[in-house]
């Protein structure tokens, strides 16, 4: 059997499995493992070493260059922070565009934005970003939050409740509104990005909102569906169905996805202890 070569991460020619050097373009074919020093080979995904992911290294790298502030701007230093991230969207958004006219749909998307909004402001979460029909919001953030994901939990399912009621708010007929919500939990580095006309309102690094959009994707219209890390920091105070452990579109780690519902009547005492007073 013919011995397997090293690709050169420069150049992608392939080399003897002893090579130190690529034949084609010199480039350095050893790395380091960030957590022990140890000599690590291209496409090796574990330090031989320490047992240290190989891409740990590199995120923690990439958190570092952003945390210094090279990705943004002057006006916010940014955090890193273990939070829970809320994915939310307007279900057939595209078809319901079609049957309004562009004001109407205008007026419905600013009722779905204040009704999101001020869901997640009762539940102590942030709004991070609107994108189109897209909603990014935070928990744990700014203020850290015990029971942040469960918080997070209910506000979502608060929202789904509350979906129908936005095209009814308008002159809107004939259409019906629904959400879909995905939650995941994992660190993120915030802060504002950019300066003057290209500042945007929150920038998030990290591959946790990359994931809770991901989740979302598995949501149907009226559902939320969480990972299996958040579904662990809710605890018991919610009913899940395994969804499984569906590919999730540029994620390379499999993660089982659960669909959360109330559990029981107290589910109101709970969600006013977790709310903000009015």
């Amino acid at each position: 059997m013919a011995e397997s070569t090293l690709q050169c991460p420069a150049c992608r020619t392939g080399n003897p499995p002893r090579a130190k050097f690529c034949q084609e373009c010199g480039a350095s074919l050893i790395g380091c493992c960030a957590n022990c020093g140890e000599a690590v080979n291209p496409g090796a995904k574990f330090c031989v070493n320490c047992g240290e992911p190989v891409d740990a290294g590199r995120k923690r790298e990439e958190e570092a260059t952003l945390l210094e502030g090279g990705a943004f701007g002057k006006s916010e230093a940014p955090e890193r922070r273990q939070l829970t991230v809320l994915f939310c969207d307007l279900a057939r958004s595209t078809a319901i565009s079609e049957q309004l006219d562009p004001e109407d749909y205008g007026d419905l998307i600013a009722r779905y934005r204040a009704a999101v909004s001020d869901i997640v402001s009762k539940y102590g979460g942030h709004v991070a970003n609107f994108a189109g029909d897209g909603i990014v919001a935070l928990f744990g953030y700014r203020v850290v939050q015990e029971g942040s994901a469960y918080a997070a939990a209910l506000a979502a399912l608060e929202m789904a409740d509350a979906a129908p009621a936005i095209a009814a708010g308008g002159v809107d007929q004939g259409v019906s509104t629904a959400v879909r919500v995905g939650l995941h939990t994992g660190p993120v580095v915030v802060g504002e990005s950019g300066e003057g006309a290209h500042s945007e309102k929150m920038a998030l690094f990290g591959d946790t909102p990359n994931v809770a959009a991901r989740i979302q994707n598995h949501a149907s219209p009226g559902q939320v569906v969480v990972s299996d890390i958040t579904k662990r920091l809710i605890g018991p105070h919610l009913l899940f169905e395994s969804l499984g452990r569906p590919a999730l579109a540029g994620v390379s780690e499999p993660v089982e996805l659960f669909l959360v519902r109330r559990s029981t009547a107290a589910f109101d005492s709970e969600r006013h202890t977790l709310s903000r007073p009015s």
